[in-house]
């Protein structure tokens, strides 16, 4: 999982996921476990402990899910985000959000927002 993570941030902060390959095929490190990462990592991991969550979601056979997916309150027009989002077949949603009592709350996070509780 350590993998997933590194990969995750590198191509948050713009390295191509091509550099990546071509640097592990260079270096001898393109084996089976590199090479699921390589297909599953994604930009939208927004830390350490979603690059985690979306990899043992998947080692666990889940369906890999939508990333960072917004949603407008059509009463107040306030806008919400998430972490994870899956649309079933029956067309429920089922969402996880990692990290939001953090976000929220802790003042290192915040980036001066106000308390949302």
């Amino acid at each position: 999982m350590p993998a997933m993570e590194v990969m995750c941030w590198a191509l948050r902060n713009g390295t191509s996921s091509t550099e990546i390959i071509a640097c592990a095929t260079r270096e001898g490190l393109l084996n089976a476990p590199a090479q699921s990462v390589f297909r599953f990592a994604t930009p939208f991991a927004e830390n350490g402990g979603e690059a985690r969550a979306l990899a043992a979601m998947i080692l666990c056979w889940f369906e890999p899910p939508a990333q960072q997916v917004e949603f407008t309150d059509p009463q107040t027009g306030k806008r919400y985000r998430v972490d994870f989002l899956w649309r079933t077949r029956d067309g429920r949603i089922v969402v996880v959000e990692l990290d939001e009592l953090v976000k929220n709350r802790d003042p290192q996070m915040m980036d001066g927002r106000c308390d949302r509780r």
